[in-house]
């Protein structure tokens, strides 16, 4: 009798065991995913980011010029109005919407690495 209800404890802890050890390998399988899809997408065509607090941390880590100075060396050929950051590849450009000396607005791409 006592032996019947040990054996039901191991079974009971041996599927505990497994429960705890299968939900370890989804967790690692979706974690490798995760971090796979993650270089996919740096290694990507491209991405651009809109959102400055993602794009000035990229600005100061690859060393690119920032908004200020492109509109300080009119770079643009006038007044910026909005800038994004892309990416592709290695290659790095701001993609701007500039206002030029005739009120107009225009779409422009500057290389953010001078080559």
């Amino acid at each position: 009798m006592v032996q019947d209800g040990l054996d039901s404890v191991q079974v009971a802890i041996d599927a505990g065991n497994q429960l705890v050890m299968t939900r370890t390998l989804l967790l690692a399988i979706t974690a490798a995913s995760l971090a796979f899809l993650a270089g996919e997408a740096r290694a990507g065509d491209s991405a651009c980011y809109d959102d400055w607090s993602v794009a000035s941390e990229i600005v100061v880590r690859e060393r690119l010029p920032a908004i200020g100075e492109l509109q300080a060396r009119g770079v643009a050929g006038g007044a910026i109005v909005r800038a994004s950051l892309c990416r592709d590849g290695d290659r790095f450009l701001y993609k701007l919407i500039v206002k030029d000396r005739n009120g107009q607005l225009r779409r422009t791409e500057v290389e953010a690495r001078a080559r």
